[in-house]
Parts: structure tokens; C-alpha cells; sequence
């Protein structure tokens, strides 16, 4: 069956977080069938999203920075963090000096992460054939996601 790379990732996500649970064995087979169908491409994809070496090497100088220049929690020597992020305020224009000098260090990763991104979002975009496993409607749990169905009948895999 034909599907799109960006369904499958969606499948794998909902099959990841199925793992746990202790499911009707018509389901749990359909699971595992599909999650190992589906597995080598998720890898593969998995390896191409990866950032280089270099490009690693720039971000964690850039997050040692932010927490470096970040401002501090009264108090303590924590740095401040509001929804995942650094609060750099008092020290603004030193992190974007330094920032920008960083930036301008490592520009031809910029350049080779953002031409690796969006060969990556094209890939997404594209479908393979893939040896999947349906199932019945009548075979699903009664109290299942509505997200999980959608997934299903998105990809074609919810046999009606």
C-alpha cells in the first residue's frame, strides 16, 4: 500500500504510544505487524534528520551562552526559564553580539542544515509501498482516541 512518509511517522507515533498498554490481541497484533513494517523507514528518516557534528557543535556553544548570559532566579544561581527557553533580559545585547559572532562562525552549517531541512520536509511529502496490515473497525478498542482512528482511516488502514 501506498503512503505518504509524513502518515508513517504519524503511525509510528501512535504505535509508540500504544507500547505500554495492554490491548485486545487483534489490535496488539496489528500494532506490532504495522510498527515493524514501518520501522526501517522511520530509521532511515530518523539518520537523515540528524544534524552534523559541526552543526551540534555550534548549538551546544549556543545553549551554554544562553544559559551562561541567562538572567537568575532571586535567590539562587539557576538561570531563568519560561516555556523551555532562556529569559536573557538584563544581558540582551551581549547574548546577540556574541550570537551573531557565533552565527557568522558556523554560517556554512546554516546553510547545509537548512538545505538538509528542506529535503527532509520534501521527502515527507512523498509516498513509499509499504506492506501494511488492516484492520477491521469492529477490531478496534471501544475507547480509542479520536486522533488514532483519523490516523487509521488517513492512511487507509481502518477497513470499514
Amino acid at each position: 500500500m501506498e503512503i505518504k512518509k509524513s502518515e508513517i511517522l504519524n503511525l509510528w507515533y501512535v504505535f509508540q504510544n500504544s507500547k505500554h498498554e495492554s490491548l485486545p490481541k487483534e489490535y496488539s497484533y496489528f500494532i506490532a505487524k504495522n510498527k515493524l513494517a514501518i520501522e526501517p523507514i522511520v530509521i532511515e528518516f530518523e539518520k537523515r534528520q540528524e544534524p552534523t557534528p559541526r552543526y551540534k557543535e555550534y548549538d551546544e556553544k549556543r545553549s551554554k551562552l544562553a544559559q551562561t548570559l541567562a538572567d537568575r532566579v532571586e535567590d539562587t544561581q539557576l538561570p531563568k526559564i519560561n516555556k523551555g527557553e532562556y529569559v536573557i533580559t538584563k544581558r540582551r545585547d551581549e547574548f546577540q553580539k556574541v550570537l551573531g559572532e557565533l552565527k557568522a562562525a558556523y554560517k556554512d552549517e546554516f546553510e547545509a542544515r537548512k538545505t538538509q531541512i528542506e529535503a527532509l520536509n520534501k521527502d515527507l511529502t512523498t509516498s513509499v509501498d509499504v506492506d501494511v496490515t488492516k484492520i477491521k473497525y469492529e477490531d478496534v478498542p471501544q475507547t480509542i482516541a479520536p486522533s488514532v482512528v483519523e490516523t487509521f482511516i488517513v492512511t487507509g488502514l481502518l477497513d470499514k
